[in-house]
């Protein structure tokens, strides 16, 4: 909630598109390694890990929608963000499967499965931003 409220602001203030995927690309330089943190440190260190990579990895739902709001006519600016968040929730819901899967059908214990969905995803996103 304050990673979306501050991304959605800072997003604002860089007022381009060129300028939200600085701050979107800087959002996820910071949260990378704070979630490799999250599954790698030991259980007190990886909760104070797990709290700042929330604050900077859940920045993008508000850089996404002011990029939406931007990019979007006013007559089509609903659909389009239903529809953002219709493949979000449909294709983020199948981490839990995918994690599941490499857990049972390979030789990955869980901590290594996250590894490649938790932080990876993070990683492929800093790639493709």
């Amino acid at each position: 909630c304050i990673g979306s409220f501050v991304g959605g602001a800072l997003a604002d203030v860089a007022s381009t598109e060129a300028g939200r995927l600085r701050v979107l690309a800087m959002a996820l330089m910071i949260s990378l390694p704070l979630a490799f943190s999250t599954l790698l440190l030991p259980v007190p260190w990886a909760f104070l890990g797990f709290l700042f990579q929330q604050i900077s990895g859940e920045m993008w739902p508000g850089i996404i929608m002011a990029s939406v709001v931007d990019l979007s006519t006013p007559k089509t600016r609903s659909r389009i963000i239903a529809l953002h968040y219709l493949l979000t929730a449909n294709i983020g819901g199948f981490g839990v499967l995918a994690v599941s899967y490499l857990t049972t059908e390979s030789y990955l214990s869980l901590q290594e499965a996250m590894m490649i969905f938790y932080p990876g995803m993070l990683g492929l996103g800093l790639v493709l931003v």
